[in-house]
């Protein structure tokens, strides 16, 4: 293994851990083993920033009295900030700020204009928070693309994704066994309000988290990981590649399990399904494969057969009444502030007042809106919405030219790459339909490796192209 294998491993290792620690030596350890490796070769910066993917965006560190906010998020992306600025003093080179427009980033910038325009018009304290959280994320995006300069980056940034994900999942599962409870006071303070698990019984931690706050960021996080980890096991070339890719699957896989979430069940099942069409396996696997999936149901944990019953018999679980309570509140606020909304980070300290207009056996709460279209559309009225809808479809439309490109050329592993970014993206896109994530980091990923993926250098197209380039 060399040098650099060595420093991709350890950046992994040392950002799953960042998280689940929570310590400010560990931070000040991974803040100086950044800037080392940094003068060694910044790109190693931005691979400790991917690994840091479980530390929320959200998270705040020494209290939420800090006027900074300041998360473990912003303390690796300003370091990554001055890798890239460094990068640029040595090679003595222009920063070509062509290569970070795009169409992905013109649409993120009208998102991030509208979120202005919402906060103009409705200022507060939380307002000025989410401002300060699109900021952080914006730049997340920009570094990303700076840094994912090749096809060789961008296959290296999944792997180390991948690693990631199978270290959050693996974090999870010993929770969830081994009697191990991390829990942010965040998920201890709502635990047990809207679930139907039983946290509230004893104290035990039905579902876990991992180093994430919420069970449901996990699922997110794990669901929207499971396509790339599907191209690593289809494009390995050797069988010791290929066993790790698989067991890096099946532990994502309990990681899911362990969340308890609906969200993330279903955003699996979107991801497995649509991988198994696009690779053609035929009627009878997928009939094989929901056979197979009928038969586990009854193998399974009662609460996570719950679980799953509920998404169709919504009426008879607490929490899916109470989103859908939360979400008509959303509407309401809509339909009283179209145009400019609440106020980004308002839905919560405003869901009270709209509380009496809804029905309480929705059991409305000052939570998040469980929606993240329904709450965009609260908080920053048709113009954010509007903006939101408009990254999401330049984002698929430009992942799905780079799949047609790289088919026309002759290149399938990249044309694999892309389509399962694609349907990575396809998973959020449903997934976000339960939950309000617009300030999750990874799906801003996804969208930044994608508008990097569009700056490579154009393939050579092959004079016949495939058959498979004009579906």
């Amino acid at each position: 293994m060399g040098p650099y294998a060595v420093g991709i491993l350890a950046g992994a290792v040392l950002g799953a851990m960042i998280p689940a620690c929570g310590h400010r030596a560990l931070i000040a350890l991974a803040g100086a083993s950044i800037v080392l490796i940094a003068f060694w070769r910044p790109y190693a910066g931005f691979l400790l920033l991917i690994a840091s993917l479980p530390a929320d965006v959200l998270g705040v560190i020494d209290g939420a009295g800090s006027s900074l906010v300041l998360s473990v998020t912003k303390i690796l992306g300003a370091i990554t900030v001055a890798a890239a600025a460094f990068d640029v003093l040595r090679r003595r080179r222009s920063l070509k700020l062509r290569r970070l427009w795009s169409s992905p980033t013109a649409a993120a910038g009208l998102f991030a204009a509208a979120t202005a325009l919402a906060f103009v018009a409705h200022p507060s304290e939380d307002g000025r928070i989410e401002i300060l959280r699109l900021a952080t994320i914006l730049g997340f995006v920009l570094v990303t693309m700076y840094f994912v300069d090749r096809p060789s980056a961008l296959e290296q940034v999944v792997w180390v994704l991948v690693g990631t994900a199978t270290l959050a999942a693996a974090q999870a599962v010993a929770q969830r066994f081994g009697g191990i409870a991390s829990v942010s006071d965040e998920w201890a303070a709502q635990a047990g309000a809207v679930l139907d698990v039983g946290e509230e019984a004893a104290g035990a931690v039905v579902r876990t988290s991992g180093s994430f706050s919420h069970p449901a960021w996990l699922g997110l996080f794990l669901s929207m990981t499971v396509p790339p980890t599907l191209y690593v096991l289809w494009t390995a070339n050797r069988r010791t590649v290929a066993l790790a890719a698989a067991g890096s699957l099946v532990i994502q896989l309990a990681g899911v399990f362990s969340t308890y979430s609906r969200m993330a069940y279903i955003g699996v099942a979107a991801g497995i399904a649509l991988f198994a069409m696009r690779r053609r396996f035929g009627p009878a696997a997928v009939a094989a494969l929901v056979f197979l999936g009928a038969a586990a149901f009854p193998l399974l944990p009662d609460a996570v057969r719950w679980r799953v019953r509920s998404i169709v018999e919504y009426r008879e679980s607490s929490s899916s009444m109470s989103r859908i309570g939360q979400q008509m509140a959303a509407a309401f606020m809509f339909r009283d502030h179209p145009l400019t909304g609440i106020g980004p980070g308002n839905y919560e300290s405003r869901t009270g007042a709209y509380a009496p207009r809804i029905p309480e056996r929705y059991e409305v709460q000052a939570i998040g809106a469980h929606n993240m279209y329904a709450e965009v559309a609260a908080e920053l009225g048709a113009p954010g919405l509007a903006a939101l809808l408009l990254l999401l479809g330049v984002t698929w439309r430009r992942v799905r030219r780079l799949r047609c490109q790289a088919l026309r050329s002759g290149n399938r592993r990249a044309a694999l790459l892309f389509e399962c970014l694609g349907i990575s993206l396809i998973v959020f896109v449903v997934s976000a339909a339960f939950v309000h994530a617009q300030s999750r980091k990874e799906w801003w990923l996804v969208v930044a490796l994608i508008a990097a993926a569009g700056t490579f250098p154009a393939p050579q197209s092959s004079p016949t192209p495939s058959p498979e380039a004009a579906r």
